[in-house]
């Protein structure tokens, strides 16, 4: 049984982000000559464009009182379909482009990317990587009890006990109906507790396991994917430089998690609530996309629509990543434009900010 639960759990939560995110890398042009960038980028994007979808099918659901079993069809069915289309198209674009779409000897291709850096960079990085592997270790293993978890673990236990979405108070299990909008608005707009619901649905693990010792290693193994692409845009390709972004990431984040607010605190302690997943996997991939369009004076229509998926990504989680998205790459995107003088750019603009605009509104409406 265990098995089977881990093989389920692969290949929800592992298997179909990166099917659909390197296709995706492909299509627009990420990293073609660099496969391991490209992998980093593809997991997560792949991984932001599975919660925008999720954004764009639950909230509709939500709002109109559907089951939870019409959730996870109609999410089944936009991930598999997502999956053969982008596939489809990637292959045809590789093959044009006489490349390979997956990435092949990838261990042998991150070692040969090292081979010329000094020997106190290796030791750098297996600092790095011990300290990453420290805290993955205290996710997989250890357990921190958080007073929101009542919130973030019942409502999704309910929703698969009842088949309905909201429509139970998480606390004393009382029918409650519509009761969602009065008692909390923003859980309608952004129901990201509900993924653990999905999850749980589809790999047969309880939606708590799932939250609090699976979700947690991916969305911190995304995390740090993000932190290297930021630190390739940040140092230009220098190794030496990256690794020790890296290693000052994982001090950092050690260091100052003491407040429970900080990003490093949320990060580490209580990473499956939804205003912590947006700290941890959007706030990163916002900055990196900002860089990258600051350095970049052409082929800038790749950055927009990640950002796009970014945003909706950043809606789901929480109200703050509703807010949060269009206030960052809004102004920020903004002078890029001005700056550069890229007019033609400003409808790319406005669908990026499209998400915020449109999910704001709902929730101040309901609210």
């Amino acid at each position: 049984m265990f098995v089977l639960d881990l093989i389920r759990v692969l290949l929800v939560l592992v298997v179909s982000p990166v099917l659909i995110g390197v296709p995706m890398a492909s299509i627009l042009g990420m990293y073609e000559d660099r496969r391991v960038y490209r992998f980093f980028f593809a997991f997560s994007i792949g991984n932001l464009m599975t919660f925008s979808a999720m954004q764009l099918i639950s909230v509709p659901l939500v709002l109109n009182y559907k089951s939870l079993s019409a959730y996870v069809f109609l999410y089944c069915v936009v991930v598999i379909a997502a999956i053969l289309g982008l596939n489809f198209f990637a292959l045809l674009n590789a093959k044009r482009k006489k490349t390979t779409l997956y990435t092949r000897r990838f261990l042998s291709r991150v070692i040969g990317g090292f081979k010329r850096v000094p020997k106190w960079v290796w030791v750098l990085l297996i600092a790095a990587i011990l300290l990453f592997l420290f805290m993955e270790y205290h996710y997989a293993f250890r357990i921190h009890v958080d007073d929101d978890d009542g919130r973030y673990m019942g409502n999704p236990a309910s929703a698969v006990y009842t088949n309905t979405m909201y429509e139970y108070d998480w606390g004393t299990g009382k029918y409650i109906g519509s009761g969602v909008r009065e008692q909390s608005p923003r859980d309608a707009v952004s129901p990201w507790m509900l993924s653990f619901a999905v999850w749980c649905k589809l790999t047969g693990v309880n939606s708590t396991i799932i939250a609090h010792s699976i979700m947690p290693l991916i969305l911190f193994a995304i995390c740090f994917m993000e932190y290297f692409l930021l630190s390739d845009r940040l140092f230009k390709s220098d190794k030496e430089r990256m690794i020790i972004f890296l290693l000052m990431v994982c001090v950092v984040y050690l260091t100052f998690s003491g407040n429970t607010h900080t990003q490093a605190a949320v990060s580490l302690v209580r990473i499956w609530q939804g205003k912590a997943a947006f700290a941890t996997t959007v706030i990163p991939f916002m900055l990196y996309l900002y860089m990258s369009l600051a350095n970049a004076e052409s082929d800038r229509a790749k950055y927009y629509i990640s950002a796009i998926f970014t945003s909706m990504a950043g809606c789901y989680m929480s109200g703050v990543g509703i807010v949060g998205t269009g206030l960052f790459m809004g102004p920020f995107f903004f002078w890029d434009i001005i700056r550069k003088k890229k007019w033609k750019e400003l409808f790319l603009l406005l669908l990026v900010c499209i998400p915020t605009l449109i999910y704001g509104y709902m929730y101040a409406k309901i609210k």
